[in-house]
């Protein structure tokens, strides 16, 4: 649990708006890369350590073994960067992923330049824009066409008293 709030709680919601259940193991992540399942694999947020990780082929956890076995099938990761030291340390690695086929970053900016200067983070509004671009619209073509059917099913399953989807929108990302 975080400040973002209890983990079960998040676990609960993703499973019930997608109608899925998380994949915990390495052994149900594996297998991503031989099923078709993901069109798309968006990390939210994505760590200084995620990130040397990913720039570095070092695939040690679950996260990162799921990222690797979607990248198998020339599908995209979106990047969601959220880390102290983006504008230190971290940086090299941050290019290297975007210099690598297959990723997308989220917009990303300096996190506070007073309390902490070497901070980025991601601009959570811009997931979904960052999904539906031109780039990687083509793996996205179902979104689209589901886009009412996920509206519909978020406002239902989560209770919200939202009218318009910019509303469930920004009550998604706060969430992330």
């Amino acid at each position: 649990d975080t400040r973002y709030g209890n983990s079960k709680d998040f676990i609960n919601d993703i499973e019930k708006i997608t109608s899925s259940k998380i994949l915990h193991t390495i052994q149900e992540v594996e297998l991503l890369g031989s099923k078709n399942e993901l069109d798309i694999l968006v990390v939210a947020p994505a760590t200084g350590n995620t990130i040397a990780k990913l720039a570095n082929d070092i695939t040690d956890e679950v996260s990162l073994i799921a990222i690797k076995a979607h990248l198998k099938k020339e599908k995209p990761v979106v990047i969601a960067i959220s880390t102290n030291n983006g504008l230190s340390g971290a940086g090299q690695n941050i290019g290297k992923l975007l210099n690598l086929k297959n990723y997308y970053f989220v917009p990303f900016r300096q996190d506070n330049p007073i309390t902490k200067p070497r901070s980025v983070v991601f601009d959570s509004e811009y997931i979904i824009r960052t999904i539906k671009e031109e780039d990687i619209g083509s793996y996205t073509k179902n979104y689209k066409k589901s886009d009412s059917k996920l509206y519909d099913k978020v406002k239902n399953e989560m209770n919200i008293k939202a009218t318009d989807k910019e509303e469930i929108l920004e009550f998604l990302s706060a969430r992330m």
